[in-house]
């Protein structure tokens, strides 16, 4: 299985959205053309995050939308279809330095 690190499967988006930006697309691309080339890929799980902002239940639908947007355009380039795993806002307590899968742009 072809090794894809933590920022290469990570998908950030703009505050409050789940529309796929542009460098999220092109990223997608490349992570729908590494499953296409590698048979050893069996199973593709995606898993929608934000950060703290906003209420609980305003979150988790926020991340299930981006989880959907991910799931619906990479199934559209790749040869498998993806499932969604759980979603949800992190916990964060204190500063957000080192939150390696925090959706938002830097």
């Amino acid at each position: 299985i072809p090794s894809v690190s933590l920022e290469q499967r990570t998908i950030y988006f703009d505050f409050d959205s789940a529309a796929l930006t542009p460098a999220a697309s092109a990223k997608l691309d490349s992570l729908a053309q590494i499953i296409n080339n590698s048979s050893a890929i069996k199973d593709v799980r995606i898993h929608g995050f934000t950060d703290q902002f906003g209420t609980s239940d305003y979150n988790q639908k926020l991340a299930s939308n981006r989880a959907a947007a991910v799931k619906g355009y990479l199934d559209g380039k790749s040869r498998l279809s993806s499932t969604i795993g759980a979603t949800r806002a992190p916990v964060i307590i204190g500063s957000l330095e080192g939150i390696a899968e925090e959706p938002q742009e830097p």
